[in-house]
């Protein structure tokens, strides 16, 4: 079954797949830089500095301003070095300045690494969570960035400095993702803090890393327990944000994108879940999967190849002939493609056995 695209380059080898970035919503982002321990005091001036710093620092951030809001944050530790929030708030927009699509983003998420390091969780109180939460995105985008380095030394040759390449690149990737784990694990065993145990960035993560990494019976139902987990949460995030923008029209387009941001991560996540099932030979479950992703993106090339190839294995060849035609008009790969390839002898063989059933 074709597993999804999931990151800007080409789809990597089967076996060897990108890990996702995780999804981080401004909600969050708010959640992560306000209420940390360490604020400064309103009781004397220079307090009131650092506190003015904080302020905009954090408007800055949730409106994705995220060099600003690095400058205030520094301002403010310039005044307060020890200051525990704008430390963590300078950490998180290093992170998120090294997402970005830009030659600057090694450098940003190297440096966001060393400053989550430095922060002690136990000084965070029942904020600890945010650390750990911080730290494992650090790490799920350097496994990402080292997987992008894996897959360009394949596409490079097979030379010897090559072969040492990927070696390098794929080590670094299974570090990143062993300590992103051990992170968002870190998070969701915060059982009195709501917004950890529920955590969505932390549980997309795991049930998707798992996922990947399954190769047995235990290996899958770990993966799907996360999944259901996740499943709920994304529902309730919905229903909030659906809710919200009832109760503060002024605000629509801004709960509207919080919205669709949920529904691009969910969609991601049931079209792997997909696949598992379909490694299972669960193919009902693994339709019903696929027609949740399709309600939410109905142009979503790749779930139409792996539908028809679940209703292929169930004989079902009239409905897999008719989604391999949806897959090869939506599918953006060119007609060379080993994908589309595929789906068109698929397509082809199906149509033949639903006109052998129709002459008996």
């Amino acid at each position: 079954m074709t597993p999804p695209r999931r990151s800007l380059l080409r789809p990597p080898p089967r076996g060897l797949p990108v890990p996702p970035r995780p999804v981080l919503s401004l909600a969050l982002l708010a959640a992560l830089l306000a209420g940390s321990a360490g604020c400064a005091s309103d009781t004397d001036a220079e307090d009131l500095d650092v506190t003015t710093y904080l302020h905009n620092a954090q408007g800055y951030a949730e409106g994705g301003h995220y060099d600003q809001a690095l400058s205030q944050f520094r301002q403010a530790l310039a005044i307060d070095p020890g200051n525990d929030k704008a430390l963590l708030g300078e950490a998180t927009c290093l992170y998120w300045m090294g997402t970005e699509e830009a030659a600057s983003a090694g450098g940003h998420i190297l440096l966001a690494e060393e400053k989550f390091e430095k922060l002690d969780p136990s000084s965070y109180g029942e904020n600890a969570w945010k650390v750990h939460l911080g730290r494992g995105m650090v790490h799920a985008r350097l496994a990402e960035l080292w997987g992008r380095k894996a897959d360009l030394a394949r596409r490079q040759g097979g030379d010897a400095a090559a072969l040492l390449q990927i070696r390098e690149a794929e080590g670094k990737v299974k570090l990143h993702d062993a300590k992103a784990s051990s992170e968002f694990d870190a998070v969701l065993a915060m059982s009195d803090q709501p917004l950890a145990r529920n955590n969505l960035t932390a549980l997309f993560f795991l049930a998707t890393r798992s996922a990947l990494a399954a190769k047995d019976e235990a290996g899958f139902s770990r993966s799907m327990d996360y999944f259901h987990r996740y499943e709920k949460e994304v529902e309730k995030s919905k229903a909030l944000w659906v809710e919200m923008e009832k109760r503060e029209p002024k605000l629509a387009d801004l709960y509207r994108q919080k919205l669709k941001a949920a529904e691009r991560q969910e969609v991601e996540l049931r079209d792997l879940m997909a696949n598992i099932l379909f490694k299972q030979r669960r193919h009902e479950d693994s339709i019903k999967e696929l027609d949740k992703v399709l309600a939410l993106d109905p142009w979503r090339a790749s779930a139409f190849l792996n539908r028809a190839r679940n209703e292929e294995e169930l004989g079902r060849f009239g409905a897999a002939a008719d989604d391999y035609r949806r897959f090869l008009k939506a599918t953006d790969l060119p007609p060379g493609s080993a994908p589309v390839i595929e789906a068109t002898d698929r397509m082809r063989r199906c149509e033949e056995a639903v006109r052998e059933r129709m002459d008996r």
